[in-house]
């Protein structure tokens, strides 16, 4: 007796072909040659080869005061250009530039940087330490936490502490920009992302689930205790 295969198997290989294509396409748009425009002091909008397609592409960008910084694709390498000569802000250290490390994520505030280094997940910062925005606390740098995500203002940085989801600030904050509210600290609630600006910060808050788990948790005992009939059918969903 000859065997009838399922439609769904003539398609399976072409679909996964397809599928394949589609992820080797999404990849290489990530990645892509640095351009560059506008007007700064030491040429910050004008990318090097390193980053340019001439000599590498990147797959991450950061533009600080008065210089910018790159990562470079396939490297990981950190690539900056631009104003140096006041702190150094565009010269990266061995621990990002390849030397001793990559790096994953990278933001530029005006006189400094910071990147999350590839494999470890620590946070290194350099440039201008006024403040000490160039020196991340111990919860985001590796000794006692790490980050997934980065944001570098002005004078301060914020970071998303690995496991957590809980922002941490530091540098100057006279206007309270790194000091993080509860809603995105781990009190109340977390994030998923985090930007900042001059004087102040944003982060795209996730919400703790702990009146939800607590109204839940109240109707399961009351269900348990009084066996309700119109407990038995209601359903417990999880809030999406």
């Amino acid at each position: 007796m000859t065997k009838r295969f399922s439609p769904l198997f003539r398609v399976l290989p072409i679909m996964l072909f397809c599928l394949t294509l589609m992820g080797a396409a999404a990849a290489a748009a990530s990645n892509g040659p640095v351009v560059g425009w506008g007007r700064g002091a030491s040429v910050p909008e004008t990318p090097p080869d390193t980053v340019n397609g001439v000599a590498g592409t990147a797959t991450g960008i950061a533009a600080g005061g008065n210089h910018s910084c790159a990562i470079q694709a396939g490297t990981g390498n950190v690539v900056c250009w631009g104003q140096d000569w006041y702190s150094d802000q565009a010269t990266p250290p061995d621990d990002v530039n390849g030397v001793a490390g990559t790096a994953t994520a990278i933001a530029a505030g005006y006189d400094h940087n910071c990147a999350i280094q590839d494999g470890t997940g620590n946070v290194v910062c350099w440039g201008y330490d006024g403040d000490g925005k160039a020196t991340p606390p111990d919860a985001v740098n590796g000794v006692a936490g790490t980050a997934t995500a980065i944001g570098a203002g002005s004078r301060h940085n914020c970071a998303i502490q690995a496991g957590t989801g809980n922002v941490v600030c530091w540098g100057y904050d006279g206007q309270l920009q790194a000091t993080p509210p509860d809603t995105v600290n781990g009190v109340a609630g977390t994030a998923t992302a985090i930007a900042a600006g001059r004087l102040h910060t944003l982060a795209i808050a996730v919400p703790e689930p702990t009146a939800w788990l607590a109204q839940t948790a109240g109707l399961a005992l009351l269900c348990a205790l009084h066996r309700s009939r119109a407990c038995k059918r209601r359903r417990l969903t999880v809030p999406l």
